[in-house]
């Protein structure tokens, strides 16, 4: 049994996590001679995640310290070098953006632009709360269609690979966040970060949760986990079994985004969808009657900087 959900990522918007205590990054630490440590917010299975400022121009920033066991292998600490470095040059409106990453005396630390609101995972637990058995379609269509601008972007570079509703926030403009590109494909296969996942590990491709192609996964991990949040965010939880139709349990959805959602769901990820495009095509062509929405950010990178993502990293 997955142990029980860690707190969201990070949501500066809110208030840091009752349970927190004492973390290894006492406040008023100095890093890098200019990031200053203030509160812990959360455990998440990354490791630890604390509010800061940037003393060098007074910007708040999150500092994630990443768990000791995920980066204990020197090869996970060179892949993780790799992929932060692509990273940290995606600048689109619906990432989160990368601002540093680095190795101060035993520590490995991520830092990144502060999001102010909640996951996905707090928004769907106080609808929950409110009565509601999850979003809207509406609300749903909004939030998977800027992800997928997001995956479609920079899936020039590197995919995700640990897609969640924990990974995507809202900020206090509405805008939709993905957060933690270039962690997942260097401690992915630690079990304990898989193990600490919780309820998000529903959302990780096959490939990637315990099959033996770790290795070969790819963009389409995240298509897998494209299908699975959208199901949780309209079902209010996550399919029971590979069969199941989310038109079944979620009233006003109609038949064909099932079909949208099984395809996500392949267990083989030459069965699901090519690309992001390919998911946010299949998802207005399956909501527009319903809607009648206009086929709208549909292009890669819509609505973010009119410019290619950086390579790839190296295999």
């Amino acid at each position: 049994m997955s142990p029980p959900a860690p707190p969201s990522h990070d949501d500066p918007g809110g208030t840091a996590d009752a349970t927190a205590g004492a973390g290894r990054l006492a406040p008023g630490t100095l890093l890098r001679g200019r990031l200053s440590v203030e509160q812990l917010v959360a455990r998440t299975a990354l490791g630890e995640v604390y509010r800061g400022t940037d003393v060098s121009d007074g910007k708040q920033v999150i500092i994630k310290l990443l768990s000791p066991e995920l980066v204990r292998e020197q090869a996970v600490r060179i892949r993780l070098q790799q992929d932060m470095a692509i990273a940290a040059q995606l600048q689109h409106k619906n990432v989160a953006a990368t601002l540093g990453f680095f190795t101060e005396g035993e520590h490995v630390l991520l830092v990144s632009e502060p999001v102010d609101g909640p996951s996905l995972r707090r928004m769907l637990e106080r609808k929950r709360q409110g009565g509601a058995r999850g979003f809207t379609l509406k609300g749903a269509y909004n939030v998977v269609t800027h992800v997928c601008n997001a995956l479609e972007y920079a899936h020039g570079a590197l995919f995700h690979g640990a897609l969640s509703l924990d990974t995507i926030q809202v900020n206090s403009a509405g805008r939709v966040k993905v957060t933690d590109f270039g962690l997942a494909r260097a401690v992915a296969p630690q079990p304990s970060f898989l193990g600490a996942l919780g309820p998000a590990q529903a959302a990780v491709a096959p490939e990637i949760a315990g099959g033996a192609d770790r290795a070969g996964a790819d963009r389409r991990a995240d298509l897998y986990s494209v299908g699975e949040i959208l199901f949780e965010l309209l079902a209010g939880r996550p399919p029971t079994d590979e069969g199941e139709r989310l038109s079944a349990v979620a009233a006003g959805v109609p038949p064909e985004l099932d079909e949208v959602v099984a395809r996500c769901l392949q267990a083989a990820a030459e069965d699901r969808f090519h690309d992001a495009h390919e998911v946010s095509s299949a998802l207005h062509a399956a909501t527009e009657a319903a809607l009648a929405v206009p086929a709208i950010a549909l292009a890669a990178g819509a609505g973010g900087p009119d410019r290619r993502p950086p390579p790839p990293p190296p295999p």
